[in-house]
């Protein structure tokens, strides 16, 4: 999930589905590194477990905590499989405003000099902009039910969230991380308005030469809520 969020709406959705996925809730209030960190004692600790290499699952921003995780778990990994895994986060936040504020985007290549402040800055607008959550689905009907689940749960930690985003744009983690060449299946959506698909591509193929890329259709950046033919696909545990 995405810095500050947690995946307990997930797990109460999954975990009768698919009872072999463990869902890991991150901490609040760490900065990137520090997630890094917990991911790969979070890793160590699932294979501890089972004594099996594992399946690394990633939507949204945790590719980019797996990635940078990878080279520090060794043969405890099996295989990788992400989701609307955007490889520069930062340009989700450039798609979301072409989409939502048409009238003042700016393109991908104006945002590649501007300084922290200036992008943090986009991301606040972005947030509080009044249709800002209608953008991550393609079906309102998914959406609703999402909500009702997201009831009982803590709300984005704004504050999580604006220290791990201040780090990785100050650090851009993803350009220094290692290849790694397991096997790696990367679906995509075409209707998810945070993905530039393009760009998408490429950048992953710097990080996984190997990946195999699979374009899912008519869902949003939500979409293993609005496909269960998606979430059949990344989460069974024997294909």
């Amino acid at each position: 999930m995405g810095p500050g969020l947690h995946s307990r709406i997930e797990a109460q959705k999954f975990s009768d589905l698919f009872p072999h996925i463990a869902f890991l809730d991150q901490p609040q209030g760490m900065g990137f590194a520090e997630l890094v960190d917990w991911t790969c004692e979070a890793v160590k600790a699932q294979y501890a477990l089972t004594q099996k290499p594992l399946v690394l699952l990633g939507h949204s921003f945790g590719g980019q905590l797996i990635a940078a995780a990878l080279p520090r778990l060794g043969s405890m990994v099996k295989e990788v499989r992400l989701v609307n895994s955007a490889f520069d986060p930062f340009d989700c936040f450039a798609n979301l405003q072409t989409h939502l504020a048409p009238e003042i985007a700016k393109g991908s290549g104006f945002w590649k000099d501007r300084t922290t402040d200036e992008k943090l800055g986009l991301i606040y607008s972005i947030a509080e902009h009044p249709k800002m959550a209608e953008a991550y689905w393609h079906n309102s009907t998914h959406q609703q039910s999402y909500q009702k689940l997201s009831q009982p749960h803590p709300a984005l930690n704004i504050g999580s969230f604006v220290k791990v985003f201040t780090e990785f744009l100050n650090e851009k983690p993803h350009l220094k991380n290692a290849p790694w060449a397991g096997p790696v299946t990367i679906y995509y959506s075409v209707a998810d308005n945070l993905i530039r698909n393009s760009a998408t591509v490429e950048g992953w193929l710097q990080t996984f030469p190997g990946a195999k890329f699979l374009e899912v259709k008519n869902v949003g950046h939500y979409g293993l809520f609005e496909s269960a033919e998606l979430a059949a696909q990344f989460f069974v545990s024997d294909r």
